[in-house]
């Protein structure tokens, strides 16, 4: 059946529109998100926040695999809104200290880039 507009088809108009429609729709969904890479000298990684622990906080780095306990969130990042599985880049200091945890390593957090 068609419908006429100004003696128009407007069969054709609309299978002209959604095959633009359906080709838009399929290039977008084939692009691919590339992850953040941190900024130089930062490292990507998860946080874990762990109750009832000396190492409240934690953060494994995608990089290295590495966990390490952060020592000073609390005293320099207390007005952050850190969450736990929360992906940050951390700019950080290795300390030449024993662990408060076993098989992580202390480190000082120098400044946080939420990603």
């Amino acid at each position: 059946m068609y419908i006429y507009q100004n003696n128009t088809p407007m069969k054709p108009l609309i299978k002209l529109l959604s095959l633009i429609t359906i080709l838009t729709l399929s290039c977008k969904s084939q692009k691919t998100e590339k992850p953040l890479s941190p900024p130089e000298g930062y490292v990507s990684g998860i946080l874990s926040i762990v109750e009832d622990s000396p190492c409240q906080y934690q953060f494994k780095s995608q990089s290295s695999q590495e966990t390490f306990d952060l020592v000073n969130v609390q005293e320099k990042f207390a007005d952050l809104k850190l969450k736990n599985g929360q992906i940050v880049a951390l700019k950080i200091l290795r300390l030449r200290r024993s662990s408060r945890c076993e098989n992580l390593l202390p480190v000082e957090i120098l400044d946080v880039v939420f990603q």
